[in-house]
């Protein structure tokens, strides 16, 4: 038991390692796009309100400039963007992305030192009970019927992965035949595990997350609800479900937890570099980069207009 634990909280663990990293780098090629950080810089600008600008010759810029976006002449034309518009649109303290990352890290626990061994403690309990939960499935309802009768038991109850053992040897010497898949109960067991074992695992990690973080009990309970419907709805568009069916079907009971983090970081793999290439690639097509220059301008014609309004205004 306890080495199939371990095996799958260091799968977890892979998993969430290279989540934490890809979310920092899965889409950077598409925010050091020029027309993906005129597009950004034009949205981001038109939130600040207009009263709140200091109008001048070159044009209106914000109150903080050190830490927004603005609208700046292309006089020089030395920019390496092909945005396409009049002007170019230049971030103050570098990209958009590294201003976004850089108030992540300000506000997120460090990751290696204490959001991580904590994500370990976690996934550690919910194995162990995820393995205690898919051998009491599979004991009340069997994928093959079993045979007791000719299991000679030497030192009282014999052990799952001992017994399978056993059987796969006397399977292959010719002793025994393997008994035929019940569908009913394979179905069944996959379907409660969708349900009843999405809704408990859900819950009892969110538990177990706030706990570790010495949050007080009622506000663990506060957005358990909403925590729990997010993360079992967004847990059908992953490669989980089809992964638990297949472990149901051909995976002893007591390596299915195995097999099913492993499928899911070999999903995790195979989307991060699907996704990076795909929006690398996307992002530079001529459709996208004329839909964010037509975009761009239609914000930036706004934003101008507005300005002028509040200008004129003012001045009377």
């Amino acid at each position: 038991m306890w080495t199939t634990v371990l095996e799958t909280t260091a799968i977890y663990t892979a998993a969430n390692v290279l989540t934490h990293h890809a979310s920092k780098n899965l889409l950077w090629d598409v925010f050091e796009n020029p027309g993906m950080m005129n597009f950004t810089a034009a949205f981001v600008n038109s939130t600040i309100p207009v009263n709140a600008l200091n109008y001048t010759g070159e044009g209106a810029f914000g109150n903080e400039v050190t830490d927004r976006l603005r609208f700046e002449k292309d006089r020089t034309k030395k920019s390496n963007g092909t945005s396409g518009l009049p002007f170019r649109v230049t971030i103050t303290n570098g990209t958009a992305l590294n201003e976004t990352i850089s108030a992540a890290k300000e506000q997120k626990e460090p990751f290696y030192t204490k959001e991580l061994p904590l994500g370990v403690f976690a996934h550690f309990v919910m194995c162990t009970l995820q393995y205690v939960w898919l051998i009491w499935l599979e004991r009340v309802l069997p994928a093959r019927s079993r045979r007791r009768d000719v299991i000679v038991k030497e030192k009282g109850e014999m052990s799952e992965d001992r017994e399978e053992e056993v059987v796969k040897k006397w399977i292959a010497q010719g002793r025994v035949r393997r008994a035929s898949l019940n569908w009913c109960n394979t179905l069944l067991k996959w379907v409660l595990s969708l349900t009843v074992g999405r809704v408990w695992w859900f819950a009892v990690l969110h538990i177990v997350r706030r706990s570790l973080r010495l949050e007080s009990p009622r506000k663990i309970r506060e957005d358990m609800l909403g925590v729990v419907a997010m993360s079992f709805a967004g847990s059908f568009i992953s490669i989980t479900p089809l992964a638990e069916l297949i472990a149901f079907v051909a995976i002893p009971a007591y390596k299915q937890t195995v097999f099913v983090a492993g499928a899911d970081l070999a999903f995790h793999i195979f989307f991060v570099t699907v996704v990076r290439k795909l929006a690398s690639w996307a992002v530079q097509t001529e459709f996208a980069q004329g839909l964010m220059q037509n975009v761009t301008k239609s914000v930036v014609d706004g934003r101008n207009e507005a300005e002028r309004y509040a200008k004129f205004k003012n001045e009377l």
